[in-house]
């Protein structure tokens, strides 16, 4: 059996990416979302080891510094990492595990990894993704406005992905990413 691929979705906060992925993963029983780990508090209806793993800071830094992720970074003052395990694990099960990950995240992966897919999602206006991350009154105006400028260096890195994915409409999105995964089928099987 051969192993799984690991298909990063990256973009800027607000884009929609936890959208798509929840319509992907509804139709492809091939892929495996990485839950991942952070010291960022929890939204409401998150649920830990659902959402994500929700640690202290000082559990993640003592699982760091044990190897226990595949990558790790710093966004937005929290720290958020990929567990090693869930993804090696999903992996050798011929599985293809899906990330949805920052752009220095993806790129730390790019470095360790040779089965790697990368999809940028990006709105349709730089408007749009103010708008978005307004509407969902998750945060206050400072981390709304940190968030907006983290949203342009992310832009800059989006020649480094295989493919780019504007979500203008969410199920046009969807399908181009459907479509994206589709079509390497007799790549990554």
């Amino acid at each position: 059996m051969k192993p799984g691929y690991i298909i990063i979705i990256s973009g800027p906060s607000g884009v929609g990416k936890g959208t798509i992925i929840k319509r992907v993963l509804n139709v492809r029983d091939d892929l495996i979302l990485s839950v991942s780990a952070t010291t960022r508090k929890p939204r409401p209806g998150e649920v830990d080891g659902i959402s994500y793993h929700f640690m202290s800071t000082e559990e993640f830094k003592e699982a760091a510094n044990a190897g226990a992720f595949l990558e790790y970074c710093e966004v937005h003052g929290n720290l958020y990492g990929t567990l090693l395990e869930n993804v090696n694990n999903t992996l050798n099960q011929g599985k293809h595990i899906l990330l949805e990950i920052d752009t220095q995240g993806a790129e730390k992966v790019r470095l360790n990894h040779t089965r790697v897919i990368s999809i940028f999602v990006v709105p349709p206006t730089f408007q749009t993704l103010i708008n978005r991350l307004h509407e969902r009154n998750t945060e206050d105006p400072d981390v709304i406005k940190n968030r907006l400028m983290m949203a342009g260096n992310e832009l800059a890195t989006i020649g480094k992905y295989d493919y780019i994915v504007v979500n203008d409409k969410l199920d046009v999105a969807t399908t181009d990413i459907l479509d994206i995964l589709d079509s390497l089928e007799t790549t990554i099987n």
